[in-house]
């Protein structure tokens, strides 16, 4: 039940580097609250193919495998963090 948070990168790109970094901040400000994993696109086609990822780095929240929200490029710390305390807002009783 909780909202997760998928990193999706590859080695190759840079700005998915500074992603990475963003992600790490997410995991430890929201520890408990939110899943977050990563996600080598080379290393996984078929889930790139099932969510449309067509470009890095791409951000996916999900809740219960299913897309609430993505982003794509590099984003601002607090404009990610802003979107993950909203659609935790919208799961909230």
């Amino acid at each position: 039940d909780l909202l997760a948070v998928v990193d999706v990168w590859a080695d190759w790109c840079e700005p998915c580097r500074i992603m990475s970094a963003y992600v790490g901040f997410l995991a430890a400000d929201f520890a408990g609250r939110v899943l977050v994993a990563a996600l080598d696109a080379d290393e996984n086609p078929a889930v790139c193919e099932r969510f449309q990822i067509q470009g890095l780095p791409t951000l996916l929240f999900l809740r219960r495998g299913e897309e609430v929200g993505r982003i794509v490029g590099v984003t601002a710390y607090p404009d990610i963090k802003r979107q993950v305390e909203q659609l935790l807002a919208l799961s909230e009783p």
